[in-house]
């Protein structure tokens, strides 16, 4: 397993969107908290799957306090997400 720093904005109208700052060009979106976590798993497994059949290494998920005063995740939310990464380093060359 994995844990992947996600870093989520809410807009003013109720809708959230974020991205994963240890995957470049890793973002996500949902109308509530709980779509754009799941959109979150969704976007990082398509990243993932993506290295691995070009048997590129996985990125490493750096802990949450490196992002804890970043300016790209400033008044968002950080939470970790766990990842099992076995299905993707498996397939990497």
């Amino acid at each position: 397993m994995m844990k992947y720093t996600i870093c989520i904005h809410q807009a003013e109208n109720g809708d959230h969107s974020g991205f994963v700052p240890d995957i470049a060009g890793c973002y996500f979106a949902g109308n509530s908290l709980e779509a754009a976590i799941a959109d979150a798993y969704a976007a990082i497994d398509t990243h993932l799957v993506y290295q691995a059949e070009k048997g590129k290494a996985i990125p490493l998920a750096k802990d949450i306090s490196e992002y804890i005063n970043d300016d790209d995740c400033r008044n968002s939310y950080l939470t970790c997400i766990d990842i099992d990464i076995a299905k993707y380093t498996a397939n990497a060359i």
